[in-house]
């Protein structure tokens, strides 16, 4: 007879930010996606614990996630050996987070395991990849917002140059053959463009 094996029992983690609508991100989707991912392994004895931890509507730069404080509280009970995500930034996108996260799950003896990432295990090189991938995860959660930041500015900038007559009376005076340097520094007089440190006084428009 085969020998009877031992149960992987095995958490399915996802997240979901509240500003995503991507429906490749959705929950759901990352679950099915593990779960297909956990039963091709049954026969090794992988098999899914009944508790679901759904993070949906939380960003990853923060552990004050109910779901994700749960699922800790199931893992340092031992009632887990994996910890199944679809990609690393489900779980963060704060690398001392995730550096906090990971080594509390060597502590318990429980592995993650990464359905977009297969065979990273707990091996020195496994934890350096790790990190690495962390560290990338924090810097496209950074770059992204840093871009949203950018499109924001743009866009006021482009509502107050609109609702400005400052346009207008601008290429009235390049029409009549004042130079730029001159436009901006009459423009900074009339209080248009700030920058200047000296204010000089603005031409006469005819």
């Amino acid at each position: 007879m085969a020998p009877v094996r031992t149960p992987i029992r095995c958490a399915i983690y996802t997240r979901q930010s509240a500003e995503s609508h991507d429906d490749l991100s959705a929950c759901q989707v990352q679950f099915e996606a593990c779960r297909a991912w956990i039963s091709s392994l049954r026969s090794l004895g992988f098999e899914l614990i009944g508790e679901r931890f759904d993070g949906a509507g939380y960003s990853g730069t923060t552990l004050d996630r109910p779901a994700l404080q749960r699922l800790l509280e199931v893992l340092r009970s031992g009632g887990i050996e994996r910890v199944v995500i679809d990609r690393l930034d489900r779980l963060s996108r704060n690398f001392r987070h995730f550096t906090t996260l990971f080594e509390e799950l060597g502590e318990h003896n429980v592995a993650l395991e990464i359905v977009t990432a297969p065979g990273m295990g707990n091996a020195a090189m496994d934890k350096l990849m790790l990190n690495v991938l962390g560290s990338f995860a924090e810097f496209e959660r950074d770059l992204a917002a840093s871009r949203i930041a950018e499109a924001h500015r743009w866009r006021d900038s482009i509502r107050i140059f609109s609702l400005s007559p400052t346009p207008v009376r601008m290429f009235q005076w390049a029409a009549q053959g004042v130079t730029p340097r001159v436009i901006a520094f009459d423009a900074n007089a009339l209080g248009w463009i700030m920058g200047a440190r000296k204010p000089w006084p603005p031409r006469q428009v005819l």
